[in-house]
């Protein structure tokens, strides 16, 4: 399939897929294997002439494209489906019915610094973070692919709408449930919030208030780690003008339920914890370690 800046190539004998760049242009390309919610395969967003993932046995691959061409961003998101001896490629194509009316919840925090482990609590509580933000068994990151994909497109040299159509382009792949809580993770946010205002009107912002620990077990853990106090306090006590912010204390929304039911009225979410038992369930639901409150 062909459009104006990039080709998509799949040969399934040698099990690869493969998108050329036609004009060299800034380009990002995410294969996602959507049975596990993997990332095969990420480009950096630099000027490569093509970039391939050799997908194996993978029965439906998501391709993430976003494109940066002068006066402007564009992206585009396929599905391809593999049957025994062929496939189907299929352009997801833009939800105009999305009403940028509705009501999101951000979650941001310092990469390492605990969206993700509250980020899955939400989830096992049936709370939307999105289609493609993975199954609830994974530890991390339970970001939706196709927001992470827009919101690395932001740009404040260009217009409101322009990152509204985009959004458009992605919306199908998050499926915005209108009866449902709707949150999108994006940590270090705190640069990008008056755009997503002005972009979301009825947002709210939940930002996790953590301080570093001796316990941590991924990269960006020991990223955050190794970050002064005023690095950590200016992405988690961001400058929000026109919208209302929570600031969730991290210690306390593991280990008082009373606390977090009031993050979770704040929400939206009509469902409170009703005693500690349920409380230890969900935390045992979603492995939490309490490692990491030390």
């Amino acid at each position: 399939m062909e459009n104006l800046r990039h080709v998509i190539k799949i040969n399934t004998e040698d099990h690869w897929i493969r998108v050329d760049n036609r004009y060299n242009e800034l380009i990002k390309v995410e294969f996602i294997d959507l049975s596990t919610n993997f990332c095969i395969y990420q480009s950096s967003n630099i000027k490569t002439s093509f970039s391939v993932c050799d997908y194996q046995n993978s029965k439906k691959v998501r391709i993430y494209i976003r494109e940066h061409f002068t006066g402007g961003i564009d992206l585009h998101v396929y599905d391809v489906i593999f049957y025994d001896d062929t496939y189907e490629l299929i352009k997801l194509e833009k939800d105009n019915s999305f009403d940028f009316d509705g009501e999101f919840v951000l979650i941001n925090g310092f990469a390492g610094g605990g969206t993700s482990i509250i980020t899955k609590f939400f989830k096992s509580m049936g709370i939307n973070a999105g289609n493609d933000s993975g199954p609830l068994i994974l530890r991390k990151t339970h970001e939706a692919y196709g927001v992470k994909l827009w919101i690395g497109g932001l740009d404040s040299n260009l217009p409101i709408n322009h990152h509204k159509q985009n959004f458009l382009k992605i919306s199908k792949t998050y499926g915005f449930q209108s009866e449902n809580v709707n949150i999108i993770k994006v940590p270090e946010s705190h640069l990008i919030m008056d755009q997503l205002l002005q972009i979301f009107p009825n947002l709210k912002i939940l930002s996790v208030i953590k301080k570093p620990t001796s316990y941590s077990v991924t990269t960006e853990g020991e990223r955050f780690h190794q970050q002064s106090e005023l690095e950590i306090y200016k992405v988690q006590y961001p400058h929000v003008e026109g919208g209302s912010i929570f600031h969730v204390d991290f210690i306390k929304f593991f280990t008082d339920f009373h606390y977090t039911n009031k993050v979770l009225k704040y929400l939206g979410w009509n469902e409170p914890i009703k005693n500690q038992g349920q409380f230890d369930f969900i935390k045992k639901q979603i492995d939490f370690n309490p490692q990491v409150l030390v």
